[in-house]
């Protein structure tokens, strides 16, 4: 299955369709800038951010400035890249939602795939992209790949906190594994800031999420390339 889905994504940003399709579009989408855009308003509506927030938000804004230094010329993505949007049915398949789709940078869509749930891990995310390539990726391509996996996850994350804030709660989707659980149910209380008298939120469930953890894990694998 993972290497038909990645053959489908290689296939699609390389231009295996209509002509009309693989013609350059004015729409883009950058996950770090659309990421500070969300963040921005989050502040500005005083909503109770993690305690850590700003420490993040600065780790992943130096990923993206080392992303964009070495990004080669956009293609047309998905940008929702993962599990729920594939359709199977026997040998077929379809990829479907494609709301977030635009211009952009193709390892973006790896980070997709590997970020919202897939619990891979740093090792099994390198040992995909051979079948997105089709060869042995470059040092550079894994660090690229692996880069995206962070930045991809930290805008997902901030996007839920936005939908909570405005009433729209993504609720037990984002309860990926143990360790957010746990958080959800009041153990990891002192990592979350919120206003005085003020019940906390769901943030306290999805600040430690899955997709938390890939920005941790991810950057923190970086740093040491």
């Amino acid at each position: 299955m993972i290497t038909a889905i990645l053959t489908m994504l290689l296939a699609f940003e390389n231009g295996a369709r209509p002509a009309y399709e693989r013609q350059s579009f004015a729409y883009s989408f950058d996950f770090y800038d659309e990421g500070v855009k969300i963040a921005e308003i989050l502040k500005r509506i005083d909503y109770p951010l993690p305690c850590d927030f700003e420490e993040l938000a600065s780790r992943v804004g130096a990923i993206a400035a080392k992303m964009h230094a070495e990004a080669g010329e956009p293609v047309l993505c998905h940008n929702d890249f993962y599990g729920p949007n594939f359709l199977v049915r026997g040998d077929e398949m379809r990829l479907i939602d494609w709301e977030y789709a635009a211009m952009g940078d193709p390892a973006c869509d790896i980070g997709n795939f590997v970020a919202q749930g897939s619990g891979y891990t740093v090792e099994q995310t390198l040992a995909i992209l051979p079948l997105y390539y089709g060869r042995e990726a470059s040092d550079v391509e894994k660090r690229h790949c692996l880069a995206a996996v962070g930045l991809v996850g930290w805008y997902w994350y901030i996007w839920a906190m936005y939908k909570e804030a405005m009433g729209n709660p993504v609720g037990e989707w984002l309860l990926f594994g143990t360790g957010c659980k746990a958080l959800h149910q009041g153990r990891w209380k002192p990592f979350i800031k919120k206003r005085p008298g003020e019940r906390s939120k769901a943030s306290e469930g999805h600040a430690m999420g899955n997709r938390m953890h890939n920005v941790s894990v991810f950057s923190t694998f970086l740093a040491r390339k």
